[in-house]
């Protein structure tokens, strides 16, 4: 018991700088110890992907972001490039996917930021020359601390969607949800898990969703491995004969600063 109430002390003692440490994940109304002066961090992945379910076969993919602080105001982007090769139909294709987000973020309150972001990406597998969500919304954290947090973000935009196969712009309202939850199981290990939910609001409504559940080992400040489970679902694809769910395991390492 007494160990119990010491190590809760700690927590409770050293909580903010702990935070402050991770200062892009945390609001900053909540920290004291953030400097009144612009502070970066960026960080790139790179992993090998396999496919199972639905597609098989294998994908070099890699990551990078960054993110820019000034007091209240936080820009956070970051980039997805895939290049797979899969096996459908008894045949060997090669094909590429490419994300990319931005996003502005203020800080309301501590536990509230409003947020505008874009959301472009192509997807060779489902023949998606080009489509762009731009969104405004709210973002509330429900809970954070140094060991666990949870936000859920829900918006609304606009999205502009070209398929490969014509030149005509599709333009659909859209809801936009996202969920992220993130845990320290150790001091060096943590686990996120990250949900999207997009709802197009037209006619001929239909909606895709994303799940990402990630585990972190952190060798050293600047050096990281992962593990990684994500599934992909898209409602109508352009094609009956397009899969509609795909799930990717991956492993790979993290370099930040």
């Amino acid at each position: 018991m007494k160990k119990f109430v010491l190590a809760f002390t700690l927590l409770f003692v050293f909580a903010p700088a702990i935070l402050a440490q991770n200062w892009w994940q945390v609001n900053s109304l909540r920290l004291d110890s953030i400097p009144n002066k612009v502070l970066f961090h960026a960080a790139g992945d790179y992993s090998l992907d396999v496919a199972t379910g639905t597609i098989s076969g294998f994908a070099h993919k890699s990551e990078a972001g960054f993110q820019v602080r000034k007091n209240r105001y936080l820009l956070n982007v970051s980039t997805d490039l895939k290049y797979q090769k899969l096996e459908m139909s008894s045949q060997v294709v090669r094909e590429k996917y490419l994300l990319i987000e931005g996003a502005l973020i203020y800080d309301l309150l501590p536990y509230l930021h409003a947020e505008v972001g874009a959301v472009w990406e192509k997807d060779d597998q489902q023949f998606i020359d080009q489509r762009l969500v731009v969104y405004t919304g709210l973002n509330v954290e429900l809970f954070s601390s140094p060991m666990w947090g949870l936000n859920v973000m829900t918006a609304f935009g606009e999205q502009r969607q070209v398929y490969v196969v014509s030149p005509d712009v599709h333009v659909d309202w859209v809801g936009y949800a996202q969920q992220n939850f993130r845990i320290a199981l150790h001091p060096k290990i943590i686990f996120t898990e990250k949900f999207i939910y997009v709802r197009e609001l037209g006619d001929d409504s239909s909606y895709r969703n994303m799940l990402r559940l990630q585990t972190i080992f952190r060798f050293t400040p600047h050096f990281s491995a992962l593990i990684r489970h994500e599934t992909k679902y898209e409602q109508k694809p352009l094609f009956p004969s397009i899969e509609k769910l795909n799930h990717f395991q991956s492993i790979g390492l993290r370099f930040e600063i």
